[in-house]
């Protein structure tokens, strides 16, 4: 009949919709573990970037002539200061570009959950019906 009520019960007795809802329910808790991790990366990435600006201004108050030991894996190596700022930009533009893949993998992960409800209410509008 058409003014029968739509209750929880009636929605657990269809094993499409129960398998549904288990589905989204599944994807929930994988997509926000994932936003969880790497929102986790990105406070990591802006963590060594500050730290690299922060090092940057000690290391502006030497003289030119000045060489520094630079980590190269287990391996020190004598650099000259100008090299030490170069690597130091390179590797923070590089965590500023993974900054924002990961920003961007956010937003798709919250889009694709946001597609999984959506899906999951229009099956269970079919069914209402």
């Amino acid at each position: 009949t058409p003014n029968r009520k739509f209750t929880c019960w009636s929605v657990m007795a269809d094993p499409e919709l129960t398998k549904a809802f288990a589905d989204h329910q599944a994807k929930v808790m994988e997509t926000t573990q994932r936003i969880k991790v790497s929102r986790g990366q990105i406070e990591s990435l802006k963590l060594e970037c500050v730290k690299s600006q922060v090092a940057e201004k000690e290391l502006k108050s030497l003289p030119g002539e000045v060489r520094l030991y630079e980590s190269l894996g287990r391996l020190f190596i004598l650099t000259p200061v100008d090299e030490v700022f170069d690597h130091m930009k390179t590797k923070d533009i590089e965590n500023k570009e993974k900054i924002k893949k990961i920003e961007k993998n956010i937003e798709y992960y919250e889009e694709d959950l946001k597609r999984s409800e959506h899906s999951v209410r229009e099956l269970v509008s079919q069914k209402r019906k």
